[in-house]
């Protein structure tokens, strides 16, 4: 084979590259948070797993809605606005749960379980579409495979950090550290956002 599994050329397009890391930084904040928030519900605002479990449930469904009409937003605001408002919000939102980890605040709980399912929601059709339209039809499976490893890296990697970040001794400041830890990863995927080209497929 004259290259590796995917041309070594798509790496150096920025269309197909910025948006495949500007998804596993976003992951990395989105899924490391999904595994700390249960520990602020039982630790610091004293629910039940079960009553937060429930409660967690307006996550997955707002994820799911604006995902569905990122497809719409995508070309309204284009390739490099809209991973830049998602991740903004997303940052918003671990900002949001910090407050609420300091506060034991449930409304900041809630905020943030809103907030950062919207942001997380909007931007993923619109970061997969602009990564495959920077490829050839042909490379459309190795160039979603690749996307697809990035994206477990940062589900795994976000996981296991967030949760090492707060430690065996849960306090406030323990969880607002993890927290902000998330808000940093997306503040990197909103700075890389703005280098995504919104005019060319072929950048």
């Amino acid at each position: 084979m004259p290259e590796p599994i995917i041309s070594m050329a798509y790496l150096r397009k920025r269309n197909f590259s910025i948006p495949i890391w500007v998804v596993t930084l976003a992951n990395f904040s989105f899924m490391g948070g999904l595994v700390v928030t249960p520990f602020l519900f039982t630790e610091r605002l004293g629910w039940g797993l079960g009553a937060a479990t429930l409660l967690l449930a307006v996550r997955p469904i707002t994820f799911s809605s604006c995902a569905f009409a990122g497809g719409y937003i995508h070309p309204r605001l284009g390739a490099r606005m809209t991973p830049v408002v998602g991740s903004s919000l997303l940052a918003v939102g671990m900002v949001f749960f910090a407050l609420s980890a300091w506060q034991a605040s449930l409304g900041w709980t809630v905020a943030g379980l809103f907030v950062v399912a919207i942001g997380h929601g909007i931007q993923l059709p619109s970061l997969t579409t602009t990564a495959s339209d920077a490829v050839e039809p042909e490379d459309y499976g190795v160039a979603s495979g690749m996307r697809g490893t990035l994206t477990q890296v940062g589900i795994t990697t976000g996981m296991q950090t967030m949760v090492i970040m707060i430690g065996t001794d849960i306090t406030g400041n323990s969880l607002a550290s993890s927290y902000l830890l998330g808000a940093g990863a997306a503040i990197v995927a909103v700075a890389l956002s703005l280098a995504i080209s919104p005019r060319s497929t072929s950048l």
